[in-house]
């Protein structure tokens, strides 16, 4: 199943997950914060509301469950493909399940299952999450979860590619009130893994049992 989603009206056009990045020491240190997975969400409960007889096209939208920023381009429309939608209006959500894409404008989310909840205006995406941005930096996790407004969420298993060929991991990634980000076991690499042994360890990386980004003070404590 695939669904068109025009995302016009209330939405960010950076959809496009960005990192916000500090250099300490030569160490970068990065956290996702995956508009472009919210907004796939609520491209989903759009079509959850919508006739469930009728074609699923999103196009001409002038509202959408997220909002606060500047209309997105109205030529640019979302894909989302699964193997099933399922409508939980009981409890108020609705989830695409199996072989879940999604793609937007460059980039693209991957997730065995990704659900929007409108009671806790939050997206979850769980299952080999994989989320590859317009600029090549590619973001594995195994769980995700964000609020609609990015101020509280949580990763799980985070690790990000980027395409200058450095490597950050975390076991787990916490963000609460909207600019503090603790990394729990992070550790950072700039080199590539043998080619002949790939297990073996990389000649160098930098780690930390703890990592906390203040976004508003531009700072990071480890």
């Amino acid at each position: 199943m695939s669904v068109g989603f025009d995302p016009a009206g209330g939405v960010e056009p950076d959809v496009a997950a960005r990192m916000v990045r500090r250099n300490v020491s030569g160490c970068a240190v990065a956290w996702p914060k995956l508009r472009f997975a919210a907004l796939a969400a609520a491209a989903l409960f759009t079509f959850a509301t919508t006739d469930v007889h009728a074609q699923p096209s999103m196009t001409g939208m002038t509202q959408s469950p997220i909002g606060g920023g500047a209309a997105a381009d109205p030529d640019k429309k979302m894909l989302v493909t699964a193997n099933e939608l399922v409508y939980d209006y009981e409890n108020n959500t609705v989830s695409a399940v199996g072989a879940v894409q999604l793609y937007y404008d460059g980039a693209s989310l991957e997730a065995g299952k990704v659900t929007f909840d409108r009671n806790k205006n939050a997206v979850i995406a769980e299952g080999n999450v994989r989320l590859k941005e317009k600029s090549g930096q590619v973001v594995h996790a195994d769980r995700l979860q964000l609020t609609q407004d990015f101020k509280q969420g949580f990763i799980e298993s985070l690790r990000v590619d980027s395409p200058d060929k450095t490597h950050f991991a975390a076991t787990r990634a916490d963000r609460t009130e909207g600019n503090i980000t603790v990394f729990q076991n992070g550790v950072y690499t700039a080199c590539e893994p043998c080619k002949d042994k790939p297990e073996k360890p990389v000649l160098w990386q930098v780690k930390a049992a703890r990592i906390i980004h203040n976004q508003q003070e531009q700072m990071i404590y480890y």
